[in-house]
């Protein structure tokens, strides 16, 4: 009995070794870092929100944040730069940048608009699929996923998920035109 006992135990140890690293990955898969100042005109540009970056706005470092992603083995370098200051800000939602450094030169790679993007475990050609949440109301959220396309990320699901009263389970359908959009 003690022999089984012991094997069981040691069976749960070599697997918690095995199945830790994978797990301890995924929290490190964001660091936030200083915002690149060499992004600073492109930043300001793929906002596409030009009046939050004139003269007596405060610059573009103090407006967002930036992390550093690790959702590919294929480029050094990937960013998730996330509008926070008070006019890129849209009620719990935020506009955000994604640039890869191919080479010497940066390239946006997704754009959009939520209150959080997390990085999937599936992959799409190498990178890790992105989920990015659009808070459109109280009860009511917009959930996409984005799988990278040997250029860019793409929109592949987008559903909506409402919150009906009394009820934990969220009720699940396809964005409006969303249907349209997959041919």
């Amino acid at each position: 009995m003690k022999a089984m006992a012991f094997r069981s135990w040691w069976l749960c140890a070599a697997l918690c070794v095995v199945l830790a690293p994978p797990v301890l990955a995924q929290k490190e898969q964001r660091k936030t870092i200083d915002f690149p100042d060499e992004l600073s005109d492109q930043v300001q540009e793929d906002f596409e929100l030009a009046d939050c970056f004139q003269e007596g706005n405060p610059p573009v470092a103090e407006q967002t944040t930036t992390e550093q992603l690790n959702i590919t083995a294929t480029t050094s370098t990937v960013l998730l730069i996330t509008g926070t200051g008070s006019c890129l800000a849209n009620g719990n939602n935020f506009p955000f940048l994604v640039y890869a450094k191919f080479g010497n030169n940066w390239r946006k790679i997704l754009r959009g608009d939520g209150s959080f993007v997390q990085i999937l475990p599936s992959m799409t050609i190498g990178w890790h699929d992105l989920e990015v949440t659009y808070r459109s109301s109280q009860s009511e959220t917009v959930r996409e996923v984005f799988r990278f396309n040997k250029a860019e990320y793409r929109e592949a699901i987008c559903e909506t998920l409402s919150y009906p009263k009394n009820s934990d389970k969220p009720q699940r359908k396809p964005c409006p035109g969303w249907e349209g959009k997959k041919g």
